[in-house]
């Protein structure tokens, strides 16, 4: 099952709620076809997703809350979990995902969720409908009575836990797709168990590295061997922390990064990256995202979402839905650029700089009074 939109209504942080939605929504073309797998009809879903905003904007919020649907729905997640503590304040909200399935089926649930008197987060109310996919997108979304299938109340799920999504009982049958969330590893930045990995990798990030893999010596315990080009000398590790002291922080990252876009792009997964733009330079960037919009590298669909504070990067792409801006005002606000921004023949980034779409740079007044700060420090 692929999510192909999902909406949260009612949420304290955000004005108007929180809507992301990876199908096309601009008209196709063979000028604007990259980056797009074709589903049916005029229906297109978008493989790459940028969000982009200044600091304290939502954006890494808005990563989490996507994880959390995938978690909710596609793992069995529980609303309660640790991990979603950006649900802290909420006391009540309203879920509606929409999933691509069985490749002609489309399934809406709609999750009505609230406090009980525990002050823990379950499961009002849910419906879910299912239908033939249409190959008309401005219906896409809309579903009748006729497509209801199934109410969730408490007299008819007695054994289904509070916070828990009836959704588990129509995924029995549905293959499991990767979902990869490197939400946490965005201020951390430590080689992850790899194996051993293709020299493509590595040549690509460090020229100087001859190899680099992980193996279990005759004891069971983690050996990792690094050997650089012109050294006889092979380096023995036995943590991973410890190839800080000869690899840099871009490696590093990358590797995590390429090992993780291999296995979605075998699988047709999904991977979330929060400020991709860490520890790399922008081509790296630029050609992580250009493998997940070529159908060559990127043949099963797999899908990448990003955040980043790099509005150069916003150039690269040929349309304008497939980036979402993150605005900061009296609320935080979260909206596709393509329904702010009616023409593709600007420059996104000189869009994005100018604020011409919103609160989307810092202020004159606060640039100036931090420049008069930075003015008074040396005379104290």
């Amino acid at each position: 099952m692929r999510l192909l939109k999902m909406k949260l209504n009612e949420l304290l942080l955000f004005e108007g709620g929180i809507e992301l939605d990876f199908v096309a929504q601009q008209r196709v073309t063979e000028l604007n076809d990259e980056g797009l797998t074709h589903i049916k009809g005029n229906v297109y879903r978008q493989n790459v997703l940028g969000i982009i905003g200044i600091n304290a904007s939502g954006k890494t919020t808005v990563l989490k809350i996507l994880s959390f649907i995938f978690d909710l729905y596609l793992k069995q997640g529980k609303l309660n979990g640790e991990q979603y503590s950006f649900l802290a304040n909420e006391q009540s909200f309203t879920i509606e995902a929409y999933f691509h399935f069985n490749d002609n089926q489309l399934m809406k649930i709609e999750s009505i969720v609230t406090r009980n008197p525990y002050n823990q987060l379950v499961f009002q109310e849910e419906k879910i409908w299912k239908k033939t996919i249409n190959k008309v997108k401005k219906s896409l979304y809309s579903f009748t009575d006729k497509d209801l299938q199934a109410i969730r109340t408490e007299e008819n799920s007695p054994y289904l836990a509070d916070d828990m999504s009836m959704i588990i009982a129509y995924m029995k049958n549905q293959q499991p797709l990767d979902i990869i969330d490197l939400i946490s590893e965005t201020n951390k930045n430590v080689m992850k168990k790899a194996g051993r990995i293709p020299l493509q990798m590595v040549g690509f990030l460090d020229k100087s590295i001859d190899y680099l893999y992980e193996e279990k010596d005759s004891n069971n315990h983690l050996m990792i061997r690094l050997k650089f080009k012109g050294q006889d000398n092979e380096i023995y590790l036995n943590n991973h922390q410890h190839l800080e002291a000869y690899l840099s922080s871009g490696t590093i990252k990358g590797l995590n990064v390429l090992t993780a876009v291999e296995k979605v792009f075998k699988s047709g997964g999904v991977l979330l990256i929060d400020e991709i733009e860490n520890h790399f330079n922008k081509e790296i960037v630029r050609t992580i995202v250009n493998f997940f919009k070529s159908e060559r590298t990127n043949p099963q669909g797999a899908t990448l979402v990003f955040t980043t504070h790099y509005s150069e990067l916003l150039d690269d792409f040929e349309r304008n839905d497939s980036i979402y801006l993150s605005l900061k005002e009296d609320k935080l606000r979260f909206n596709n650029l393509n329904d702010l921004l009616n023409r593709s023949d600007f420059k996104k980034s000189e869009v994005y700089q100018s604020s011409y779409v919103g609160t989307t740079a810092p202020s004159y007044d606060a640039y100036m009074e931090l420049k008069k700060y930075f003015q008074q420090v040396h005379k104290e």
